[in-house]
């Protein structure tokens, strides 16, 4: 790039041209339809991503649902127990809280492995949507050239 300078310090223009038509690559109905197909093919596979997400995030809200039914179990033993309780709220207070503890252990697990599935399938989606870009970019530089 150094030479462009120089160059034009001396008077010489240089002009960039185009490739003639003739050499242009060219885009013919079968790459086009072979195109399409390929295209189709990572929108289906974008759009089951998008429903696996789907599904991924109507787990995640059940599971909040339950970890709250527990809670609110825990909730309604301790205020049984408020003004001071017999052994049976005792053992009710007791047993809720373990039960709320379990489903808090089992909760944190399930969350991390949706977690680490709608992880997959925001990278998964990325990649397609990526590799989409680029053929449509293909695309337009082919048919660009053409005209």
């Amino acid at each position: 790039m150094r030479l462009l300078p120089q160059l034009a310090v001396f008077g010489i223009v240089l002009f960039a041209s185009a490739a003639p038509a003739d050499t242009a690559p060219s885009l013919t109905k079968a790459d086009a339809v072979r195109l399409e197909n390929e295209i189709t093919e990572h929108m289906t596979e974008a759009n089951g991503a998008v429903t696996r997400l789907a599904a991924d995030v109507q787990k995640l809200s059940s599971l909040y649902s339950k970890l709250d039914e527990k809670a609110g179990a825990l909730r309604k033993a301790t205020a049984a127990c408020a003004n001071g309780c017999t052994a049976s709220q005792g053992a009710a207070l007791l047993a809720a809280s373990k039960e709320l503890e379990q489903s808090q252990l089992s909760f944190t697990a399930q969350y991390l492995a949706l977690q680490n599935q709608i992880q997959n399938e925001n990278r998964s989606y990325a990649a397609i949507s990526s590799i989409l870009k680029t053929k449509h970019d293909t695309v337009k530089n082919s048919i660009s050239n053409i005209r």
